[in-house]
């Protein structure tokens, strides 16, 4: 490419045309922009995968606690029904599981 011609009595400035950058994409400034979006959305999958696996574990714990919680009632029940068949002809018994039904019931 010739150098560019001046009139005499006229000063030019030349500025050559800037040359296609061949670096590294990361030094360029959208490589970086480009790069901090890109861990900015892998932070934010992977922090909602973290929650989603938080939430299924407290889920899982309740249902096992609902689980225990009614396996302990029925256990209950069963015992006091096992009293009561004992108790049949018992009148010292009988007044014993009613006092017991009672302060269950003013527990609740």
């Amino acid at each position: 490419m010739a150098s560019p011609v001046c009139p005499e009595g006229y000063t030019c400035t030349f500025k050559p045309p800037k040359a296609p950058y061949d670096g590294p994409w990361w030094e360029t400034t959208w490589g970086i922009v480009i790069a901090g979006l890109v861990i900015v959305a892998l932070a934010i999958v992977l922090l909602t995968i973290v929650n989603l696996r938080h939430q299924r574990q407290e889920v899982e714990g309740s249902r096992l606690e609902r689980q225990r919680e009614r396996e302990h009632e029925e256990t209950l029940a069963e015992q006091t029904t096992m009293q009561v068949d004992m108790a049949k002809g018992n009148p010292e018994m009988i007044r014993f599981l009613d006092d017991k039904r009672r302060e269950d019931y003013r527990r609740r």
